[in-house]
């Protein structure tokens, strides 16, 4: 009887082990779980899965020819493309960057010469490597020889280049861009589907249904900042999208409203980095180009804007664009100069930048995620190899990293930018702004800036007070007053 009485009790005890053994397991694979680094989604189109492809051929392409390494974690791609021709006609990677770093405020106010990339975020990196393949079209076209192959031709009525009939620009990244167009609220997400081109047409038309701006007080169009982990004078974590569980998901409160993982309300007259959201916005209304280029170029508008991971088209639409119907769309048009808020085609891919896998747990869906260590590319279409840039302090990487390496300015800072500038100038011998040459040639990189007139005005009527970029941060005036001094930069 004992024996039979101790069997009973192992049994039980056994039992009981293997249940709290069973759910010990499956607490634990609750806790932890993996699970692909980017999902499965639907491409909205065959044009936006051939962006996406060639764009990261491209950039495999590179790594593979400079034999480095893609880096452990996550990144984000941003390219620009070019097409020519009618359909399906030729597609072309013309600049590309790679990377999620921006340097903090305190190292910014100290680059006083324009040296240093303040903003190394893929889709930053990669619009500072179109303006050098700008520049270097804006050469091939001044030489005879090079005229016929360049994407630009000269507007008689208006003395400025744009482009070719038949030549449009298309940009790429592989990830939502950070900032307004990561906050999920205010519209529904939908699933995408699959949508045919018409005959004759590269992608099919979305259009962009009116947008009604419905919480203004909660952040439904403000401007965010991104995070600069190096400031602690922010204010409390409920401006800076992070919880008090320090998850990343999105906070509300009635003081500064809905901000995005990773950012922080604009104050004004405090500095900060943009977000890569408003960023674009500016873009579409602006064009890409920027303030210096305008001197030569008329405004040069994305055709479309092809998506990765996170895309969600009605979030993508007010934030990359139409946030700014209400404030500045008529103001633009009724000032009768060449800007316009432009709505270009946003389109979702199924192409994955991340083929890898990522561990997360239930307390944090993106606990996973690692862009810690990924580096910072930058490459335009001008140049052989990519650089490296070292994205807490904006220079160039040293390929070995010796006592005697040292950091060097990129290609595409603001410094470089400014001696093809001035290559250019010189090659042309006038401005569009009515300027005389010699009357630019040797100032500061602001007062080029503020000369280019016509971008100026419209810049001020979509940064206008009631505009959601109307806290923009204004660049310190030291900071732009550098002037080009020819050491070879721009040649490189």
């Amino acid at each position: 009887m004992a024996a039979q009485q101790l069997a009973a009790d192992v049994a039980r005890s056994s039992s009981v082990d293997a249940r709290e053994s069973a759910a010990g397991l499956a607490d634990a694979v609750k806790k932890v779980a993996v699970r692909s680094a980017e999902k499965d989604r639907t491409s909205s189109c065959s044009f936006a899965d051939r962006i996406a492809r060639a764009s990261i051929d491209t950039f495999r392409a590179l790594l593979k020819h400079q034999r480095l390494e893609e880096g452990e974690g996550q990144n984000v791609l941003s390219t620009f493309c070019v097409h020519r021709g009618g359909v399906p006609g030729t597609l072309e990677v013309v600049a590309l960057g790679v990377g999620t770093k921006f340097m903090p405020q305190h190292l910014v106010a100290q680059d006083a010469q324009g040296r240093h990339i303040r903003d190394s975020h893929a889709e930053v990196l990669a619009r500072r490597a179109l303006k050098r393949y700008l520049y270097q079209q804006l050469l091939r076209y001044q030489e005879e020889r090079t005229r016929q192959a360049a994407i630009l031709e000269l507007d008689g009525d208006k003395g400025r280049y744009k482009l070719r009939d038949g030549v449009s620009l298309h940009m790429y990244t592989s990830s939502q861009p950070c900032g307004n167009a990561c906050l999920k609220r205010w519209a529904k997400a939908r699933k995408e589907k699959y949508v045919d081109a018409n005959e004759g047409e590269l992608y099919p038309p979305f259009p962009h249904p009116k947008f009604h701006v419905t919480a203004l007080e909660d952040g439904q169009v403000a401007l965010l900042l991104k995070k600069d982990p190096s400031d602690n004078t922010s204010g409390s974590r409920l401006s800076t999208g992070i919880s008090a569980s320090g998850s990343g998901s999105m906070v509300s409160c009635t003081r500064v409203g809905t901000v995005a993982p990773g950012t922080q309300v604009a104050v004004a007259g405090h500095p900060g980095t943009v977000s890569c959201s408003d960023k674009i916005a500016l873009w579409n209304a602006l064009g890409v180009q920027g303030a210096l280029l305008s001197h030569f170029l008329e405004p040069l508008y994305l055709s479309s804007i092809t998506i990765g991971r996170k895309f969600s088209r009605p979030h993508c639409e007010r934030a990359l664009c139409c946030r700014l119907a209400p404030s500045c769309a008529a103001t633009l048009a009724a000032s009768n100069n060449m800007f316009v808020l432009h709505h270009p085609s946003l389109l979702g891919t199924s192409i994955k930048l991340d083929q890898g896998a990522i561990c997360t747990d239930d307390s944090n869906i993106s606990s996973g995620a690692n862009f810690s260590s990924s580096p910072c590319f930058v490459w335009s279409h001008t140049e052989v190899d990519m650089e490296c840039i070292d994205g807490r302090c904006g220079l160039v990487a040293p390929e070995a990293p010796t006592a005697a390496a040292s950091h060097r300015p990129s290609s595409v800072c603001k410094s470089a930018l400014l001696a093809l500038w001035s290559d250019v100038l010189k090659r042309r011998g006038r401005l569009c702004c009515g300027s005389q040459p010699e009357a630019l040639a040797h100032r500061s990189y602001r007062d080029i800036k503020v000369a280019a007139s016509a971008y100026q005005k419209a810049k001020a009527l979509v940064l206008s007070g009631s505009s959601p970029l109307s806290s923009w941060p204004r660049a310190d005036a030291y900071l732009e007053d550098f002037k080009h001094v020819d050491d070879g930069m721009g040649d490189r």
